[in-house]
């Protein structure tokens, strides 16, 4: 993790002066640190949507597959979410997709 940041500066080369900050997490280590409070979860009722389905969508939108087939889809801004959410609505209308603050570590 130390050399994380160091990486990922030398990867940007002439543009890492843009970069704000090169945390270099992993998914668990930033919702543990709290950099991805906002969260976008389907609301489907079962079986109006099959759960495949969603998971696929969120995972097209950048979420994490997790151990039991779970997927978690996190953004660092509400704008981020938004975007998110308005695409996941455009694709899976029946998803019923919410965007809720979220700060607890994932289990």
């Amino acid at each position: 993790s130390e050399i994380r940041s160091d990486v990922i500066l030398e990867a940007y080369k002439d543009k890492k002066d843009k970069i704000s900050q090169a945390l270099g997490v992993t998914y668990p280590e930033a919702i543990e640190q709290h950099l991805l409070p906002y969260a976008v979860l389907p609301m489907a009722r079962r079986g109006e949507v099959d759960p495949g389905t969603l998971n696929a969508a969120m995972v097209k939108q950048g979420g994490f597959a997790l151990e039991g087939g779970k997927v978690e889809l996190r953004f660092p801004t509400l704008s981020m979410a938004q975007e998110a959410h308005r695409r996941l609505c455009d694709e899976l209308p029946k998803g019923y997709w919410s965007i809720v603050p979220s700060t607890e570590a994932i289990s």
